[in-house]
């Protein structure tokens, strides 16, 4: 006897379809914003751990040197005459296990003191990882910028999104002495009579890069002068200092900034949400909240003789 069996085809219908994909939808869009918040903190991680190996850097050359490093040098005869025109941080070289490199730039100065003539060497265009915050991926690569005087040529900068403290200034006062790298300092920790926990040194400030304005601000090795014709000081900005031309009548205090904005050059900010991470002359790094702004001239300087609320960090 044959029996008829029939056998049903299993399957979906189009409104579980639409489920389906609704509910992979909703669950995208609540794991990306999770994973942008992982990538910010592990950027802000990354940045501070910078800073501290920095801040490390700065205890062995004063251990050695007995005074932090100069934040910048404005004339051919500097106080250190094998680095003249440089910023603070092709000093730490040799403390970041860069020694090789910190020669090169030696004998780079000894060929000619002026920094844009010995950059042909390629010490300049390098990139220094550590120097820039993964935060803003433009200091992975140097950036091209095309000399006024030489214009059929082309000059590349390696960044740096960390800056040197020079203190309290103002447009008409910007070679400051009251903080910690300011130009020709050659300041030691007995200097720093506010301790070393409430003195601010280095802060974050994203490189600011517009060929058709100014040299790009920001750059690890020159710390005055980058361009033979304009002389931008791109060293240590301070935390109040008032830009140039355009922005001259604001002063410039610490808040959030953008990067195509060429005010926000000349006050600390950075790409972390809601303020921006500084390095402290006892080695410690913090994270200072843009509402920290009120007692950033006291963390700015070295002997204010200020009192400090510790709220902030």
């Amino acid at each position: 006897m044959v029996t008829n069996i029939k056998f049903r085809r299993s399957g979906i219908s189009l409104i579980e379809v639409l489920v389906v994909i609704s509910i992979i939808g909703i669950l995208i869009s609540l794991l990306i914003p999770a994973v942008q918040k992982i990538r910010a903190a592990a950027a802000r991680s990354s940045c501070q751990n910078n800073l501290r190996q920095m801040g490390l850097a700065m205890m062995m050359f004063h251990d050695a040197k007995n005074n932090f490093p100069p934040g910048s040098a404005s004339e051919e005869f500097s106080i250190n005459e094998e680095l003249p025109f440089l910023s603070y941080l092709p000093h730490l070289l040799p403390y970041l296990e860069q020694e090789a490199l910190y020669n090169q730039a030696v004998k780079a100065c000894i060929l000619s003191r002026y920094v844009p003539n010995n950059n042909p060497p390629h010490i300049g265009n390098l990139v220094i990882k550590m120097f820039g915050c993964p935060a803003d991926n433009r200091v992975s690569e140097p950036t091209l910028f095309p000399l006024y005087s030489l214009e059929s040529d082309v000059n590349r900068y390696g960044l740096t999104s960390y800056l040197g403290i020079v203190g309290l200034a103002t447009y008409f006062t910007s070679w400051s002495k009251t903080g910690v790298l300011y130009n020709y300092s050659k300041v030691r920790i007995l200097d720093i009579t506010d301790g070393t926990s409430n003195t601010a040194m280095v802060g974050e400030r994203p490189p600011f890069i517009n060929p058709e304005i100014t040299p790009p601000y920001g750059t690890w090795y020159a710390g005055t002068y980058v361009n033979p014709l304009l002389g931008v000081r791109n060293r240590c900005e301070s935390w109040i200092q008032k830009c140039p031309f355009i922005c001259e009548q604001n002063a410039q205090h610490f808040k959030d900034g953008k990067l195509d904005n060429f005010c926000d050059a000349f006050h600390f900010w950075s790409l972390h949400s809601g303020g921006a991470n500084f390095l402290f002359a006892d080695g410690s790094v913090h994270f200072l909240p843009y509402a920290a702004d009120s007692i950033m001239p006291a963390l700015a300087t070295r002997a204010g003789g200020e009192t400090i609320s510790g709220e902030f960090y």
